[in-house]
């Protein structure tokens, strides 16, 4: 988040955050939450290492995070290519022992 660092002025890093977010979930994403859907898939189909692990939930933060509108220049329906990765977001938050703690937290 320091563009300066690489050589770009102050007044274009808002410019430089842009491109590289939007390149992000145009060329990236879909690469990452392929390597999710495959380790739900040989896990079982639902989740990342067969049942609610530390993986799901350290992945459920970072995934999710793509959902709430806070990042600038990255769309809240991102996400909606890839019904795998919402029915698995949807499993983590429906696991009994993690909506309890969810609730708890709202």
């Amino acid at each position: 988040m320091k563009p300066e660092m690489f050589g770009h002025t102050a007044d274009t890093k808002d410019a430089v955050v842009k491109t590289l977010r939007e390149n992000f979930i145009k060329d990236a994403l879909g690469r990452y939450l392929g390597f999710i859907t495959d380790m739900i898939k040989t896990n079982g189909g639902k989740f990342v290492a067969g049942e609610l692990s530390i993986a799901d939930l350290d992945l459920f933060v970072s995934v999710t995070y793509f959902t709430k509108g806070i990042a600038d220049h990255v769309p809240k329906d991102c996400l909606d290519n890839f019904p795998e990765i919402l029915a698995w977001i949807e499993a983590v938050k429906t696991e009994p022992r993690f909506a309890a703690y969810y609730a708890s937290k709202a």
